[in-house]
């Protein structure tokens, strides 16, 4: 009988800890839900200084020629970020990201996020959507108390 149960408490501790590792440590909530990412080790989101141009993501791409543009994001000339990928799939290495992250024109290189099926970058910006309830006054004041 001990035989029996001992199986029974391994089998449900094995079947947990395999969900557990399917779940992704990275998350965040929409209207409620949990929603989680996984980590794209194959493709970076750069994002840029707002001085950084064309020519600026050229240098850098030459200078790690196992990456390649994705896509990439221009207003008025000016580059905001880009997406890089390794060009044979693999895992982009620590080395590279931190050649990356040593660029003047960069402020922030990260591994891009995947959820069903969608790739996310992982920014410095912190974005709020308001209710129709809310005014930015009372963003602004709420900011300020937090910040203070």
């Amino acid at each position: 009988m001990r035989r029996v149960i001992y199986t029974l408490a391994l089998g449900i501790f094995i079947s947990l800890s395999l969900n557990a590792q399917q779940r992704s440590e990275d998350f965040y909530y929409y209207k409620g839900e949990k929603i989680y990412l996984q980590q794209r080790k194959d493709k970076i989101y750069v994002k840029f200084t707002s001085s950084a141009n064309r020519e600026q993501l050229r240098t850098l791409s030459s200078r790690d020629t196992s990456l390649q543009t994705y896509k990439e994001s221009l207003d008025n000339v000016v580059l905001r970020f880009s997406v890089l990928e390794s060009k044979n799939r693999n895992e982009i290495s620590s080395v590279s990201i931190e050649s990356h992250k040593a660029s003047p024109d960069v402020i922030s290189v990260n591994y891009m996020l995947e959820s069903n099926g969608k790739l996310r970058g992982l920014t410095d910006e912190f974005i709020v959507m308001l209710k129709n309830t809310t005014s930015f006054s009372q963003l602004e004041a709420l900011a300020v108390l937090i910040i203070f």
